[in-house]
């Protein structure tokens, strides 16, 4: 049975409880996460798309739960832009890391493996108020 997604899942419901409680810096550093620059493995040879609305974003998975197009991370940051921060855990450790990207109308974070990975375990968009509009995973 593969457990990832459950993992993933609840991984991203003690990261969602975090922002409630206090800064996403606060929980990532507190939990062994350094931030780091985005791996060039990941870098798109365009990264010109944008996240204009998260509804919208949410909206293109829901309710079919098709993922269009190139849905590698590199796919993603291509057509979503680049993410603004990249927490990882030391070096060695098995752990996942996150891509989060921060907007004004709430929260993209995006459960990575190490590089060289190019899948995603999971994608979860909250809006500004903490409320979870899609988990992908």
């Amino acid at each position: 049975m593969n457990l990832t997604p459950i993992v993933c899942a609840a991984m991203l419901a003690v990261i969602l409880g975090s922002f409630a409680q206090g800064s996403e810096v606060e929980f990532y550093r507190a939990n062994g996460y350094k931030l780091q620059p985005i791996p060039q493995e990941w870098l798109p040879a365009d990264s010109g798309g944008s996240i204009r609305d998260l509804r919208e974003v949410a909206a293109t998975f829901w309710p079919s739960g098709n993922i269009p197009g190139d849905f590698t991370i590199k796919g993603f940051i291509a057509r979503y832009g680049m993410p603004d921060q990249y927490w990882t855990r030391a070096s060695g450790k098995r752990d996942w890391d996150y891509l989060v990207y921060n907007r004004s109308d709430g929260t993209i974070v995006m459960y990575v493996p190490k590089p060289p990975g190019t899948n995603f375990g999971a994608v979860a968009i909250w809006d500004r108020t903490g409320r979870l509009l899609n988990l992908i995973k």
